[in-house]
């Protein structure tokens, strides 16, 4: 017999089922569909306790009915009791038949299955025969799901759609959710609130992302089905804004009142008295707390300053915009509520637009461009389906349109709380962002702007594939903060758009309030001016470029100049970002102190800077492209210098000897400088990582490189004119590329010492074979002889490699000796057009090797022989 603690355990639904038939299918799958989701739900491990006390306290009944369900004795004795109960408290239950292949008639009219096992319980108790076929008319005639009208019988979204219903059943709880509560389950899911039933620690969990995204929904549904879970329960709704109202010795007042529940202890208590008094009484109790909308430390301190207050058990769940502020207080996991998906946001607006799950046929196209707009935002989607509800065509197009050109007012505030509660810098940071750097690498911009993450972690910016994403209406909040400074273009602090952008340098309209200006040349004509930049002193971002280098010889024409010079740029210049830029000199007043990022490519510029002036706090300079350049300036005076890019440059001849002083030099691209012979002695730079030296097709001679200094080498089109290429001192190259080098011996027995050698790619090469020891590589993962037309055989390869390709290989004969050792698996191994191994079947041998892999393990391993 269950002890008396265990029967008094509550069930938020209880489930009538015949395991025999659907325990290992739809029972397994919907109880822990329901667990998820934070719903106490019986099942067969809790077979010691009173099944009746159990349908007794449940909430919600589920009856399951499958062909053998009436076979049972003990399901039928549960039916009756269910029915009873009902009868006799037709508000306090609800019952919901499940029809898993079974008719709803055949139940409600006991046919079929049901009728044999109805004939085999004759001999039992009439009584209870007639209390069991009464019970089955009953239930057959209530309303719940049938499985075979179900998306033809699809099982899995026939689950999900019951485990939905009772999960927007039980959050109709003491709190108000709220309607059409699209996307909810999902996100309740994520959490995963199975583990909190029966935990014996303390959980601090928290909820984050921007406003309108639905943290407080959320909050509430979880809070609503796991109060009754705990001893004492708290929601404090709202906390930034009711501490700025009333003071936190409300909201503790009010935590007090709902947890303690005794008014003669906490009157007339000081902020620090309610802390301790918090403190020593929430230890003797399991709690649930939710602090929503949590903005600044000191609510923490006040209100849940530490696990340690808690006893174990509890559960403190808080909603925030600031990511960083959780982690500070002990946060220990953190759910990031997503936008909602396509489907999600569609059933979304059109609740709100239509009164319906799907719009009117005529309005698609439209609302496909609100969703596209909005962006899976609730709070948008909810706002505009309210206000186009009951309107015409005409109108949509007419509020769409006005949509587009002024964000909705009720959107922009919620949305511009977090920028209100960002400090000067981190606002000016956000503002750049909005206006100059949405998409762009979050690696170029950390060249310019430090600490982003802060603003990752107050909800504002993403970062996804590793570039910097922002929601579209958070955009137009910053630009909309922007354009409010002043009705005059050129009285605002950043400008952007192509109109703006030209009416002030054509027309000399800037001020010294402008801190940043960028414009895209490949969509506008543009005349500079040698005075264009004279009244705009402040200027910290300069920001024209070309949308696709693609385009710039089609943009280059649209580039003129009135004068031969540029006469001013000012000295606060943090980026100065101009492709094609068409003069020949910076100005030699230009002399700014904080440049960190210059960025000249497809320009027409000769000469950088003169002498050994310098930039003392560039760390970035990219002058690709540019076909005016000779020669490079002098370095002396930059000593801050990562990036050195100067790919395309054709016509340069000379290196100024002064390279040797970046110390701090990451990165050196030279390729393609087709004319440049001579590559200065760059064994000093011992921060260099990256040096790629593909199509310097004149270069006469290598100086020694010590490879400890760097990590990638790219050599292409030019290795076959040094007499003795030195190989042998790159102890850490981890990348050679020495493709298309007209290399008509692959004699590199220098290879063996690259003992840190990742790749190495010979592809498209006359070579014959390859007289190197490669089995000694034992980091080689990747080996490419692509287009290698004499080659006929392949050393023996170690047993690191992962990836092989050798298409187009006509004349190969013979495939790769794998070591002994060999104990990966090839990714791809590719012998597309190498007809002749397929002729002398060397393939069979390899393929022996890898068999075991391909069958069993590895099935995602790609082997092509030919076409």
């Amino acid at each position: 017999m269950a002890s008396s603690s265990t029967r008094q355990r509550a069930y938020d639904v209880f489930v009538s089922f015949r395991s025999e038939d659907i325990r290992k299918t739809l029972m397994d799958h919907l109880f822990s569909d329901l667990k998820r989701k934070g719903i106490r739900v019986n099942s067969e491990e809790d077979a010691s306790f009173d099944v009746y006390e159990a349908i007794e306290q449940s909430r919600f009944i589920i009856v399951i009915f499958s062909q053998n369900y009436a076979s049972s004795a003990s399901c039928l004795k549960e039916l009756v009791k269910i029915y009873e109960l009902k009868e006799s408290d037709k508000d306090k239950y609800e019952v919901w038949p499940v029809f898993y292949d079974v008719s709803p008639s055949m139940v409600r009219n006991q046919t079929g299955a049901y009728k044999e096992a109805i004939l085999k319980h004759e001999d039992l108790n009439v009584t209870d025969v007639l209390k069991w076929k009464k019970a089955l008319t009953w239930a057959g005639n209530l309303s719940g799901w049938d499985l075979q009208n179900t998306i033809c019988g699809h099982e899995l979204y026939f689950i999900d759609t019951i485990s939905k219903e009772i999960f927007y059943k039980l959050i109709d709880g003491p709190i108000h959710v709220g309607t059409n509560l699209v996307g909810l389950t999902a996100r309740a899911d994520q959490m995963d609130l199975t583990r909190f039933e029966k935990s014996e620690k303390v959980h601090m969990i928290g909820i984050c992302g921007i406003g309108g995204l639905g943290k407080t929904t959320l909050a509430k549904a979880i809070y609503n089905l796991m109060y009754k879970h705990f001893e004492g329960q708290s929601f404090c709704e709202d906390v930034k804004n009711n501490v700025n109202r009333h003071g936190l010795v409300h909201l503790q007042t009010k935590l007090l009142d709902d947890i303690i529940k005794d008014d003669d202890m906490k009157n007339k208590l000081s902020i620090g008295e309610r802390i301790t008094l918090m403190k020593r009484m929430m230890k003797g109790k399991k709690v649930i707390i939710v602090l929503d909308d949590v903005d600044h430390q000191s609510q923490f301190d006040a209100l849940a300053g530490d696990p340690n207050w808690f006893k174990n058990g509890s559960m403190v769940l808080v909603t925030s915009r600031d990511r960083q502020l959780l982690k500070a207080n002990h946060v220990e996991e953190i759910y990031d509520v997503a936008l909602l998906n396509d489907d999600e946001a569609l059933e979304l607006f059109s609740m709100y637009a239509f009164k319906k799950k799907h719009p009117n046929d005529e309005f698609i196209e439209h609302v496909n461009k609100i969703l596209n707009y909005v962006n899976g935002l609730p709070l948008a989607l909810k706002s505009f389906g309210s206000f186009l509800f009951n309107k015409n065509l005409d109108k949509w197009e007419h509020e769409l349109d006005i949509f587009q050109r002024s964000p909705n007012a009720v959107i922009q505030k919620v949305l511009r709380v977090s920028y209100d509660g960002l400090d000067a810098s981190q606002k000016n940071m956000f503002l750049d962002i909005v206006c100059f750097f949405k998409g762009e690498k979050k690696d170029y911009v950390g060249k310019i702007l430090e600490n982003i993450g802060v603003l990752v972690d107050k909800s504002l910016i993403t970062i996804c594939e590793d570039r910097i994403q922002m929601h579209n209406l958070i955009q137009e909040m910053g630009r909309k903060i922007v354009l409010e400074e002043s009705e005059e273009p050129g009285e605002r602090s950043r400008l952007w758009a192509p109109t703006d952008v030209l009416d002030v340098l054509k027309n000399d309209k800037g001020t010294d309030m402008v801190k940043g200006l960028a414009l895209d040349l490949s969509c506008s004509e543009v005349n500079i001016c040698g005075p264009s930049f004279v009244k705009l002193k402040n200027l910290r971002l300069l920001k024209l470029y070309i949308g696709g280098l693609s385009n710039f010889r089609e943009t280059k024409c649209k580039v003129s100049t009135t004068s031969g010079k540029l006469e001013f740029l000012s000295d606060e210049l943090q980026l100065l970002c101009w492709h094609g830029y068409p003069f020949q000199h910076l100005p030699t007043s230009f002399d700014p102190e904080n440049l960190l990022v210059l960025d000249m490519s497809y320009s027409c510029i000769k000469q950088i800077w003169s002498g050994s002036k310098g930039f003392n706090t560039l760390t970035s300079l990219n002058i690709s492209h540019c076909h005016s350049l000779s020669k490079t300036p002098d370095f002396t005076q930059t000593p801050n210098l990562k990036e050195l890019i100067l790919d395309g440059c054709e016509n340069l001849i000379v290196i100024h000897p002064s390279i040797t002083s970046l110390k701090a030099l990451v990165l050196l691209n030279l390729k393609n400088c087709k004319n440049l012979k001579i590559l200065p002695d760059i064994t000093p730079l011992e921060s260099l990582k990256h040096l790629i030296l593909s199509g310097c097709s004149k270069m006469e001679n290598l100086v020694e490189i010590r490879a400890s200094w760097y990590s990638f080498f790219s050599l292409s089109s030019f290795l076959n004119k040094f007499r003795r290429p030195v190989l042998s001192t790159l102890g850490s190259l981890q990348v050679l590329n020495v493709s298309n080098c007209n290399l008509s011996r692959a004699n590199l027995s220098n290879l063996g010492s690259l003992r840190s050698l990742v790749e190495l790619d010979m592809s498209r090469n006359d070579f014959t074979s390859i007289d190197a020891n490669l089995n000694c590589l034992s980091r080689l993962t990747c080996l490419r002889v692509i287009g290698c037309k004499n080659l006929k055989v392949l050393p023996k390869l170690p047993f690191s490699i992962v990836n092989l390709e050798a298409q187009g290989c006509v004349s190969l004969v013979e495939l790769p000796k794998l070591s002994n050792e060999y104990n990966g698996v090839i990714a791809v191994f590719d012998f597309k057009n190498c007809l002749k191994v397929v002729e002398n079947k060397t393939i069979e041998s390899l393929l022996m090797l890898f068999l075991p892999q391909v069958l069993s393990l590895y099935t995602h391993t790609h082997i092509h022989v030919t076409d």
